[in-house]
């Protein structure tokens, strides 16, 4: 008899504990003692140098036993070396899903470790995060010459610098090679200047080809340009300083352009004539009104 007492004693502290551990569990929203999470995307990508990578990180998290999404769930995110992460944990929506956008901070391969908050041991591995160099445009500078002169080029600038650097700061070494289709006798016409790469380097760059234009003038293509370019746009102090000049050349200009027969003056200024009016309209005295 004290052997079916001792029993029946076990079962209720058994059943005593077990509805415990499920009202425990319940509270959290989870049936099965740990949940479970699974990477649904963002492995096996690739990006460059301080740019996104194009998936996001996204898991799912669920609970095995009842075979059902888990929402409100926290969801930690930690990058290994040369990966960011746009915030450090997510919450799951109604799906059961969290995610992260991740961006490459240095060159390689790399992984995020995606971990249920209060279940350490709860854990995924994201991998296959690549990150490539980015990449700079060699760009020659557009230059012009005349027929029989063949310049020197040596301007150029690289185009493509990322997060926020400069060839200072991101250690560019080395120089380009700068070629021209263009020769000493080549004719009135556009010449390709193309910007070789070289021996241009840099640890996070690699570096392409552009190309500029060498337009190869004739002697009157350029007097005529000179003659057509437009006078410089005066600032308003630089108009206080030669209002006496222009005061002066306009007057000149309504002497000169008088018309008798009509009474109106007219003017049509030619390159780097001060005066910047086109027409006059000058009205003769009619005497007083009467």
């Amino acid at each position: 008899m004290n052997t079916c007492l001792q029993t029946r004693r076990n079962s209720k502290a058994g059943l005593f504990l077990f509805a415990t551990f499920l009202a425990v569990t319940s509270t959290r929203g989870i049936a099965s003692p740990l949940p479970k999470i699974t990477a649904v995307s963002g492995a096996n990508q690739q990006t460059t140098y301080a740019s996104a990578f194009p998936a996001q990180l996204l898991v799912l998290v669920t609970d095995p036993i009842a075979m059902q999404a888990l929402p409100g769930v926290r969801v930690n995110f930690t990058p290994a070396a040369g990966i960011g992460v746009s915030t450090a944990y997510a919450i799951t929506d109604a799906r059961g899903m969290a995610s992260v956008n991740a961006t490459g901070l240095t060159l390689g391969s790399s992984n995020v470790t995606a971990e249920v908050a209060e279940f350490p041991a709860v854990r995924i591995r994201i991998e296959g995060l690549i990150v490539h160099k980015a990449t700079l445009t060699v760009l020659p500078a557009d230059m012009q010459t005349t027929v029989g002169v063949l310049p020197a080029i040596t301007n150029y600038s690289l185009v493509g610098f990322v997060n926020g650097e400069t060839a200072a700061t991101a250690n560019v070494i080395g120089a380009p090679k700068l070629t021209t289709t263009a020769h000493e006798n080549s004719r009135h016409a556009n010449y390709a200047i193309k910007g070789g790469v070289g021996s241009l380097w840099a640890p996070n760059y690699t570096f392409v080809a552009g190309f500029g234009t060498l337009a190869v003038l004739n002697e009157s293509d350029v007097s005529y340009l000179h003659e057509q370019a437009p006078e410089p746009t005066l600032l308003p102090s630089e108009f206080e300083e030669e209002s006496v000049a222009v005061r002066q050349a306009v007057v000149t200009c309504l002497r000169d352009s008088r018309q008798p027969s009509t009474g109106r003056l007219r003017w049509t200024p030619a390159p780097g004539n001060p005066c910047i009016r086109s027409q006059f309209r000058h009205r003769r005295s009619a005497g007083p009104a009467h």
